[in-house]
Order: C-alpha cells, then structure tokens, then sequence
C-alpha cells in the first residue's frame, strides 16, 4: 500500500474515533476508551491497558469525588465486606485464592471512573458499535475453528498475549475463549447490540449511505447468530429470542417483565426441586419440547440422570450449597475460622463452580454481601428501565433502539450470571461493569423534552 494513503487512511480513522465525544472528555482518552471496547473480545491485556490509560492519564477534567456519590459508599461497604470475609478465611487459602475473592474490588473503580464517557446518545451508540466491531474477529475466528478444526493456542510477545482456541471445544467454536459457553455468553450478550444497528440502519436506508451499512448489519447480525449457534450453549441459546423480542418497537415493557418473571420461575422451579429432591416431569417435558436438541439446564438440575464427577448436575450441588450457606450465613466460607463458627460443615471442592454466581457469592462472602449486591444491581436495572420508558421519544427511534439494546444487553448478562458464572472470565466481566455502567447513566438522566418539531430537546438537568 501506498504510504501516503496509509496515512491518510489512519488520520481519517483517527478523525473519526475523537468524534462525538463527550463534554469534558480527552480526545485521547475517548479514543483509547473505544479501542478498548473494540480489543476486550480479542485480548483482556490490550483492551484492559487501553480502558486504564483512559480513566488514569486522560481521564475527564471534571470527575466528582471518590466518595461523593452515594453509589459510591454503597460499592465501599460490599468491598469492605469482600475484604473481611476475604480475610477471615485466609488461613484456609492461598495468596491467589485469596486475590481472586477480590478481584471485583478493581471494577468497583472502573465503573465509577467510565460514567463520563457514557453520558450522551453519541457516546453510548459508540460504545455498541465498538462492541460490535470488536466481536466479528472473534466469530469468524471461532467459525474457522469449527469448520477447519486448527486448535491453539497461539502465542505473541512471549505468550504475554494468547489466544486458547482449545482442542477439547473447537467443533464448537470456542475461538479465542477457554470455552464454548464463555463465547456463547459474549455473543449473545452483544447480540442485541448488532440487532439493534440492523433496525437503526433500516431507517436510513433511503439514504445514500444507509442502505450499504444496513447490508452490513445484517451480515454482522447473520455471523453472530450463527457463531452463537454453533457454541451450542444451551442457557444462550435460551435466552436469545427473548432478547431480541424485546426490541420491537411496539412495546418494552412487557418483553423485560417476561424475562425477568421466567427468570424467577425458573429460579424457584431449580431451587424448590434440587432442595427437595422433587422430579418435575411436566416441566422437564415442556422445557426438552421448547428447547428442542438443548436442554435447558433447569430440565437437568431437576432430573433424575446423575452427572459426571467432573461435571456434577445442579441437583447435586445446589443442596450441599444451602446446606453450607445456612451453616455460614453472615461471612460465608470466611465464617468457619471465626471464634465459636461451627466447623463442622466444610466446603466441598465441587461448590467453587456452581453455575450461579448469587449462590457462589453468598458462600464466598455472605448472604448479607449478596443481597447488598443483589438490590444494587436490580436497582440499577429498574431505574434504567423507568427511564427509557419515560423517553417522550417517537417509537423506534435511534436513539431508543440503541438505549434498549445496551438495557437488554445487560438485563442478558444479569440472566447469564444468575443460572452460570461467565464471570470466570476477565472480559465478560468487564463486559458486564460496562453494561451496569450504561444502566447506571441511563437511570441518571432525566426523560428528555420533546419539542413542536418533534425532535428531543436539552434537558435542564445534566
């Protein structure tokens, strides 16, 4: 390639990623925070310096306190008690162990340090489509894997940079993740995001530049959700449908309200009939005739089939785990080395991978950790909700498509980590802070005003 149209073709692309940034922010900063989103998916060392350099060297010039916000004190009392539970069990544990009890304390901070980049529809729309980009690699990468079947890992830098493309999973395209569910939960948690620039695009397409990229949304959209497919994760694939029915246009509401209603029966359905030792058939029917091949991991937390040792099913797990949170209610695992704590009752190996984040974190930390975090994370999700059901904005607008997305895209993360723990890896939990982010913006900014035009205008509040 020509030098001078390589550079002029990076000093347009440069142009172009310090457009539309928000008040207060650096261009730099802006620009290395979407060139993180856009690298997370590919590697969590490069996407994770660049996230850091644009909340520390060119952080916003205006950021609040530490501790001014009240949000803030309330992240400070779930660390303190991560802290202490953390230390109560250490003689118990080793150093790593001990540092991976606590390796949320780090994004406590990065998402109270992004809220500046967050703050306008421009800013947010950015965020998705970095998102978006940033997964094609990934899919085609995974595609590859299953189709040619060339396995990993590959190595750069001295392995400082990696990629796992692990032999066991690469018939189903697990890619540059350690495994196919970890990619699945990726993907269909940015799913959303890639549907809705389908539907933003589709509004432009009488224009001269909206109808080539509303093509190439649906190409990215199509590659997605066939990527997704072969990952054959079944909780994914589960939860899919719902997530882009909530995109209709004609209603929000009630699409959140049946995802979060069938989380909740299903909850109750997994814990009632692991606890008691009760076999649902009906259910188990329904759900294997809904699913079709994938049967959805409630059907098998409720059956009769015995699981592998290496990989137990939730009927085996979930009692030994009430059993252990009862016993430890206060400080969980942490609880056994205090004075006069029942000892009795030790952890088993088999409850450090649960496949439900809440029932690991109270034996990590606690119950009264978990329902800290717990009402912090409902929370955010209903005052976002509320506020994108107070936009007086016209339906299906851009603006609204693109705000729904990134709520369904976190409501789908809440629903992932509830019935398994992506949150094993790095970059779906920085995936998962960035959404809570969004919501936390999103619930913040008052219901804009529409004027005689139609057209959405300035609050009053900032």
């Amino acid at each position: 390639m020509n030098p001078t149209a390589l550079n002029h073709a990076l000093q347009r692309g440069w142009s172009w990623l310090g457009e539309q940034a928000p008040a207060h922010c650096s261009r730099r900063g802006w620009c290395a925070f979407q060139a993180g989103l856009f690298w997370m998916p590919s590697s969590a060392l490069i996407g994770g310096l660049l996230l850091f350099l644009s909340l520390t060297l060119w952080a916003p010039a205006q950021q609040p306190r530490p501790l001014q916000r009240p949000l803030a004190r309330v992240l400070l009392a779930l660390a303190t008690l991560m802290v202490v539970t953390t230390i109560a069990a250490a003689p118990t544990l080793t150093l790593e162990q001990q540092l991976r009890l606590m390796n949320w304390l780090p994004f406590f901070w990065f998402f109270l340090a992004m809220r500046p980049y967050l703050t306008t529809p421009a800013a947010r729309n950015r965020l998705a489509m970095a998102l978006v980009a940033g997964t094609v690699p990934i899919a085609l990468l995974g595609l590859a894997q299953a189709t040619f079947g060339f396995s990993g890992p590959w190595q750069a830098l001295g392995g400082l940079l990696a990629w796992d493309l692990p032999e066991l999973y690469k018939s189903r395209g697990a890619g540059a993740f350690p495994n196919p569910n970890f990619t699945a939960a990726w993907y269909v948690t940015v799913l959303p995001l890639a549907a809705a620039q389908v539907l933003r695009w589709r509004t432009a397409s009488s224009t001269l530049r909206g109808g080539p990229l509303a093509l190439l949304s649906c190409g990215v959209l199509a590659l997605l959700a066939i990527a997704l497919y072969v990952c054959g994760s079944r909780n994914a694939l589960l939860v899919t449908p719902i997530a882009l029915l909530a995109l209709s246009p004609s209603s929000f509401a009630l699409p959140l309200l049946v995802i979060c209603g069938s989380l909740g029966a299903l909850l109750a359905l997994a814990l009632w009939g692991s606890g008691l030792g009760i076999a649902w058939s009906p259910a188990i029917t329904l759900a294997q005739w809904a699913t079709g091949n994938f049967n959805w991991k409630v059907a098998a937390m409720v059956s009769h089939r015995s699981g592998s040792a290496d990989d137990p099913l939730r009927q085996e797990l979930y009692p030994k785990a009430w059993r252990f949170i009862s016993a430890h209610p206060w400080l969980g695992g942490g609880e056994r080395m205090l004075p006069g704590s029942p000892d009795a009752l030790q952890q088993p190996s088999g409850l450090t991978h649960l496949h439900s984040l809440p029932m690991q974190f109270a034996i990590n930390h606690g119950l009264p950790a978990l329902l800290l975090l717990t009402v912090l994370v409902v929370w955010l999700l209903l005052r976002a909700w509320r506020a994108l059901g107070g936009q007086n904005l016209p339906q299906g607008s851009q603006r609204q498509l693109v705000d729904r997305s990134l709520v369904i895209a976190a409501t789908t993360a809440i629903w992932l980590h509830v019935l398994d723990i992506p949150s094993f890896d790095s970059r779906i939990n920085v995936l998962g802070w960035v959404l809570l982010g969004v919501l936390w913006m999103l619930g913040s900014t008052p219901p804009p005003t529409v004027g005689h035009s139609g057209q959405p205008g300035v609050s009053a509040r900032s």
